[in-house]
């Protein structure tokens, strides 16, 4: 410490540290030391040239606090006017202090002091009165106020450097651990329920160190959520810059440090993700976002120069577009704070002990203090604190809850505060700041049904209150909760469906099985090959292929035999995609660089082109009931959803990338994020769901890199491909439990999951289930398609004769539908549903389940009709 020498002999001689207008805390633990004050306190010597007492009124203008340093390194607070006039020292005593920084509404101040060996929290009125200590032998440092006002964030912890990220009450000095891992830099959301930060943990690569990540927090310690985690983006060990919310609250920027390049010469990107953590953008351009306005609509940005070390330029960066404003006056960027003015008009900086006053418009800069200033902060315009804020509390579902795998909906309980009007939530879509809150309206009481959820998925519940018109009461104070059901458990018959893909080494069609090990190889033409596709009955695949110079669509059985070209048209076609009745197939195909949608007859080869007016698409995939294609538009790959009967095509919205892949259940649509590029300028890839409606994005817990990927038929697994990395891996479709495909090498591709059991490796498919050996074992098999619009099979094996009789069973336990198949003989069998009741009316959108008797034999298996 700087002065501990000094700060001891002052308390052995003076038994306080005397400062102008004390109070006294009251608190019942015990004190590190009380304060004294009063005229005799201001008449003790301080050090010349620093000013004591007010030229004028301390409350006067929009004033700038900093930390000034004397040359003993003995250290005050004090305040000035933007033009360097009418400076005020708040603190009266030399001291240890540091990172003063105003409360909201401007009547008080935060700052550090190390009075003692161990750095606490302290406020102060403007005019140095007052004085009050807010935490007791924490080592914090950064504190951050609440935009309310009533508490503050900060880094600290009993005995050490280190620090958790707490937070303390301002009224009651109660203290929450938000987060125990060690951090660095944090902003609280606009509207007070978030809080962003950097978080350390030890580097898991095992190359020593720590690793950065950007997290956010609930402000009650809840839902921490990691956005964006340096060690998935660089190899090299990686700093970042404190997270800056955009207005909205949707996104967040922040700068990565990666590391020195030749001669020293430092690297950093700006960065932009998802306050959901769903979606990460591409890299901000002009620089490190430092500091948001108050508007929200420009960011002071440091951009790193050629030099070595740290020294850059300073710009003014538009949130949306826009040219940067660069200033002429080079600064240094890390660990240093920017503050705006109040109005927007101006920003303030420290460097090498002056602060500096910038206009935001014209880029002309000021030095307001020659030396020894640091940590500048600008007061807000003075107003009185606010009332108590109205709140919602979200009771249930509690946070973090997982609910079944059938739950198709959940009852929302909400616990008002200080609060009896009107509110509304929205699902996955955060609040605007002000104005609509365009959610759900709830006008009396405090419950609602949330309906239409899905198994596997994450959800977000966001509430907040309103008038009577649907508009966001101001100030507000939001929560949001996360719940999630549970992912469907994968089906014992899984280990007799097969995984086909290509072989990175030799170019070949292969299959296995998802349990491994062995594998059977396909094709063998040493042609260039890719996008592999099932057969709806799983026992032939299309691919495309340069065999005949140009790529074309093939067929082939799962053994090998039959292969046939499908298609022999100009151009390549690719990316072929079975219909789910396995009638037609639809592929890119692409002429002179223009891509577009076309599908197959098998029966006759006819073509018809399904995206029309010239619109850009490829990769198509089909959904379950065969009515839409989900395709990926634009260089982007950005999502688009094609009706089949009427060719309208929907460009959707949202963040994301193609290929898009259908889940099996109807939903939700996989999708690939090129979210940044290695060292190597190799990409890196996450992998997210969507709702065929844009909405609903989440994304899979990491590290998931992938840049293909396929769904098990039932829904509760993916195969996905990481090219040059892993190969192929199986997972869960919640992104847990990954694990490596044996027999695939890590330069395998274009994974592709049989729809439904298929035949054993190495066997040629049966003429019919009839003409076969008697199955081994009587079982039921998944019924295809699922979900079904007109109607779903529902396949079974008998190892003896017996009579076998089915029904179909509502949520509730009713019966639906009866089938009283009669005497069946050994052999694969089915029975066709078309979704109608034992009376004929077509059944309700839900889940259902089948049951057939089959002598002594039950099982019970899950369908879905949409």
């Amino acid at each position: 410490m700087r002065v501990a020498t000094v700060i001891v002999g002052m308390c052995c001689a003076l038994s306080t540290l005397a400062v102008a207008g004390v109070e006294t805390p009251s608190r019942a633990q015990p004190r590190a030391r009380e304060w004294a004050g009063g005229p005799a306190a201001r008449r003790l010597p301080v050090n010349p040239g620093i000013i004591v007492g007010p030229p004028s009124d301390p409350l006067e203008g929009s004033r700038i606090a900093y930390v000034f340093t004397q040359r003993d390194d003995t250290t005050h607070i004090m305040t000035t006017l933007p033009d360097g006039t009418g400076r005020f020292t708040v603190t009266q005593r030399p001291g240890d202090y540091s990172e003063p920084i105003w409360a909201p509404g401007g009547l008080q101040l935060a700052f550090v002091l190390d009075a003692s060996g161990t750095s606490d929290i302290y406020l102060v009125e403007p005019d140095g009165t007052n004085i009050r200590q807010l935490t007791f032998g924490e080592s914090a440092r950064r504190p951050r106020w609440s935009p309310q006002g009533d508490s503050i964030v900060y880094l600290g912890g009993p005995g050490g450097r280190a620090g958790s990220l707490r937070v303390v009450d301002i009224a009651s000095g109660e203290v929450r651990v938000l987060d125990p891992s060690t951090g660095y830099g944090f902003t609280w959301s606009p509207d007070g329920t978030r809080i962003a930060y950097t978080a350390n943990a030890p580097r898991p690569t095992g190359t020593g160190g720590l690793v950065g990540s950007i997290r956010v927090v609930d402000h009650d310690g809840a839902n921490i959520v990691e956005l964006d985690n340096m060690d998935a983006l660089y190899p090299a060990p990686a700093g970042v810059t404190p997270p800056i919310w955009e207005r909205d609250m949707r996104f967040l920027r922040y700068g990565v440090r990666d590391g020195f390049g030749d001669g020293g010469k430092h690297i950093g990107t700006g960065r932009r993700v998802s306050a959901q953590g769903l979606v990460l953008q591409p890299d901000v351009p002009k620089g490190i976002p430092l500091a948001m306005s108050p508007d929200g609509t420009r960011f002071v940005a440091g951009v790193p120069t050629a030099e070595p070390g740290f020294p850059g330029s300073l710009h003014i960066v538009g949130t949306v577009g826009g040219n940067a404003l660069r200033v002429s006056w080079p600064v240094g960027w890390t660990g240093v704070h920017y503050d705006w003015s109040p109005d927007g008009s101006s920003v303030v900086g420290a460097h090498w002990g002056s602060l500096y006053v910038i206009d935001a418009i014209s880029g002309a800069s000021r030095e307001i203090v020659y030396a020894g200033g640091s940590h500048p902060s600008w007061r807000p315009r003075p107003t009185l604190p606010p009332d108590p804020r109205p709140s919602l509390v979200i009771e249930a579902p509690a946070a973090d809850e997982t609910l079944p795998e059938d739950a198709t909906h959940v009852d929302m309980r909400i616990r008002p505060v200080r609060y009896d009007g009107p509110w509304q939530w929205s699902l996955n879509s955060p609040f605007p700041i002000e104005g609509q809150g365009g959610g759900t309206q709830v006008a009396n009481g405090f419950s609602a049904r949330i309906a239409g959820l899905r198994p596997g998925r994450w959800y977000t519940i966001h509430v907040a209150p309103v008038d009577a018109s649907g508009v966001l009461l101001q100030p507000v104070f939001r929560m949001s909760q996360r719940f999630r059901v549970a992912s469907p458990e994968p089906s014992a018959d899984l280990a007799d469906t097969l995984i086909a893909y290509v072989d990175g080494q030799d170019g070949e069609v292969y299959v296995t099985s998802p349990e491994g090990p062995g594998r059977v190889r396909v094709t063998d033409d040493g042609a260039e090959k890719g996008g592999v596709c099932w057969a709806p009955n799983g026992r032939r695949l299309a691919y495309s292929s340069n065999l005949r110079g140009t790529f074309d669509i093939w067929m082939i059985d799962s053994d090998g035999g039959g292969r046939t070209r499908v298609t022999e048209e100009d151009g390549d076609e690719t990316d072929p995609a079975w219909s789910p009745d396995g009638s037609r197939i639809a592929f890119t195909r692409t002429v002179d660089g223009h891509r577009q949608i076309y599908s197959v007859t098998l029966e006759d080869s006819s073509l018809t082109e399904l995206t029309r007016d010239g619109a850009a698409a490829r990769e198509p995939s089909w959904s379950p009931d065969g009515s839409r294609i989900a395709v990926s538009m634009g260089s982007a790959g950005r999502l688009g959803v094609l009706d089949v009967s009427t060719g309208a095509l929907a460009r959707i919205g949202g963040e994301g990338e193609g290929p898009f892949r259908w889940s099996p259940l109807g939903g939700p649509l996989l999708m690939l994020r090129d979210i940044n590029r290695d060292r190597f300028g190799f990409p890196i890839h996450a992998v997210h769901t969507v709702d065929p409606d844009g909405g609903h994005l989440t994304l899979l817990p990491g590290p998931i890199t992938a840049s293909e990927y396929s769904w098990s038929p039932d829904g509760s697994m993916i195969a996905v491909e990481s090219r040059g990395k892993d190969g192929i891996s199986v997972m869960l479709a919640d992104g847990t439990n990954m694990r490596l495909l044996e027999g695939a090498n890590p330069a395998a591709s274009s994974p592709a999951w049989s729809p439904v059991p298929a035949p054993s490796l190495g066997v040629d498919d049966p003429p019919s289930p009839q003409a076969d050996a008697p199955p081994t074992a009587t079982r039921l098999l998944p019924n295809y398609p699922n979900p079904f619009a007109r109607e779903t099979t529902i396949p079974y094996d008998l190892r003896d004769a017996v009579d076998v009789a089915i029904s179909v069973y509502a949520m509730d336990g009713s019966v639906v539908r009866r089938f009283a198949v009669g005497p069946v003989e050994p052999g694969r069998h089915t029975v066709a549903w078309d979704g109608r009741n034992d009376v004929g009316q077509p059944v309700a959108r839900g889940v259902y389940f089948y049951e057939p008797r089959a002598g002594a034999y039950r099982s019970v298996r899950r369908l879905m009709a949409p």
